[in-house]
């Protein structure tokens, strides 16, 4: 799902590293696709999507648990708490591609409009 972001911050250290404000939540993703030059303080459409590196950590959580998404550590881990909508996970009107991780018996396939709480490995982002 494409999505309009503000880019934040480039880090000088890691190339792929950016600081990105979608519907007040600011997220530091891993630029994964990027066509050409991006410039801070401009105005993109993205797409974001997660990527899990070792098995899908997944808690059921009550439906009346806020949506949130919190940095784990200083890389780009993230404990994302939101609900499952078909293909996406929405946290606080931002909506994450997780197709890839609907199959197989640990799915999220089976928590469809359930409220979920996943560990990431990093946020990824697609600049279209």
């Amino acid at each position: 799902m494409i999505q309009n972001i503000l880019l934040r911050s480039v880090s000088d250290l890691i190339e792929e590293e950016v600081e990105i404000q979608v519907r007040g939540l600011t997220l530091t993703c891993f630029a994964y696709y990027c066509p050409g030059e991006i410039h801070e303080g401009a105005h993109y459409a993205v797409e974001l999507g997660v990527y899990v590196d070792d098995g899908l950590a997944l808690r059921l959580v009550s439906a009346d648990e806020p949506s949130s998404a919190v940095r784990v550590d200083a890389g780009f881990s993230y404990d994302l708490t939101g609900v499952v909508r078909g293909a996406n996970l929405e946290v606080d009107g931002v909506y994450f591609d997780i197709e890839e991780l609907l199959g197989g018996l640990d799915g999220l396939s089976a928590y469809d409009g359930s409220t979920v709480c996943i560990r990431v490995d990093r946020i990824q982002i697609a600049f279209v």
